[in-house]
């Protein structure tokens, strides 16, 4: 990437130096396309790299869902604790793949944080997935993401309400 901006530079600088020195050489107009030229075709080719990558995405987001997404959760003296249990269903293979919880109060506001699976070198086939919750109160809902790869943002979202 930062070869292609060094590249995109130095031919803007060459348009700008045939622009000042065009009176002293004699004027070739063939020659001053290579340059424009070659930043279209940089320019096009980064665009389609973006769009190729945008398509990558959503196939990953279409190739992961649940099913059989269940929640036990209960307050036993004083204490809320419980899983959200089910089945992560992938179409395609993964490097990478992680399951991540958080399960919310009727604010919105964050309670816990679990991780309900973690994988690499993923295979299509059903994963079973279980996020532990552990706390004071009782959440109403959970967000479910799966990520395909570490810090990145999620492929799939899902909301799980929990009564």
């Amino acid at each position: 990437m930062i070869g292609c901006v060094i590249f995109i530079v130095a031919g803007v600088l060459a348009i700008a130096e045939y622009v000042q020195t065009k009176k002293e050489v004699t004027p070739d107009k063939k020659l001053f396309l290579i340059p424009v030229l070659t930043i279209v075709i940089i320019v096009l080719f980064l665009l389609a790299s973006a769009g190729l990558g945008v398509l990558d995405s959503m196939a990953a987001s279409d190739s992961v869902s649940f099913s059989g997404l269940s929640a036990a959760i209960s307050n036993d003296y004083g204490v809320t604790s419980g899983d959200l249990t089910g089945t992560l269903n992938v179409d395609k293979d993964f490097d990478y793949l992680e399951v991540k919880v958080r399960f919310y109060n009727s604010n919105n506001l964050t309670l816990y944080e679990s991780y309900a699976y973690t994988g690499s070198n993923v295979h299509p086939g059903k994963y079973s997935v279980d996020a532990f919750y552990y706390g004071n109160e009782m959440p109403t809902k959970a967000v479910i993401e799966v990520y395909n790869e570490v810090n990145g943002d999620p492929i799939h979202t899902q909301n799980v309400n929990i009564n």
